[in-house]
Order: structure tokens, then C-alpha cells, then sequence
């Protein structure tokens, strides 16, 4: 019976230690995903203000560029676009809404 206890209570600690190795590398892992994302966040973040920056330039004819022109030509068209978009869907949310009157 001692024999099989003390197989139990090695095999236990086996157990445990190679649990606490593993949760400390998912910690690490998890930490280090973390940190990427914040840093893609941040990225992605100073590129929409920059081109924020860049298109109010371009507006005050402070800054030109055909490139620059066109892509915001584009980005014209698609805010046309969207707010069309909105509007059709707005009208028909309201359409279905049925009259409290």
C-alpha cells in the first residue's frame, strides 16, 4: 500500500509541476500577445490621425499631390456611399416601426 501511495503522490507532483510550467507559459504567451496588440492599436491609431492630418492639408492647400488627391477623391465617394447607405436603411427601420399615433 506504501508503494502505490508514494507512486500516487509522485505521479501527483509530476502532475502539478508540469501544470504550473504550463500555466506560466500560457502567462507568458498571453503577456506577450498583449503587448503586440497595444502596439498594432497604437499603430493603427497614429496612421488614422495622420491621415486625418493629411487630409485637412490637402483641404487648406497646404499639401499636394495627385496621389494624395485621388485617395481622398476616394474616400469622397465611399463617405457618399455610406451615408447613402445609412440613409436607405434609416428610412427603412422607420418604415417598419409601426405608428403609435
Amino acid at each position: 500500500m506504501s508503494e502505490n501511495t508514494d507512486l500516487i503522490k509522485s505521479v501527483l507532483k509530476t502532475v502539478l509541476k508540469q501544470s504550473a510550467v504550463g500555466a506560466k507559459k500560457v502567462g507568458k504567451t498571453s503577456q506577450k500577445q498583449m503587448t503586440l496588440r497595444g502596439l498594432k492599436q497604437r499603430k493603427d491609431t497614429l496612421y488614422l490621425k495622420l491621415g486625418k492630418e493629411v487630409e485637412q492639408l490637402v483641404q487648406q492647400g497646404e499639401l499636394s499631390h495627385p496621389g494624395l488627391e485621388r485617395a481622398l477623391a476616394h474616400l469622397a465617394e465611399i463617405n457618399a456611399e455610406l451615408e447613402a447607405h445609412q440613409a436607405v436603411t434609416q428610412t427603412e427601420t422607420d418604415s417598419n416601426q409601426p405608428d403609435v399615433s
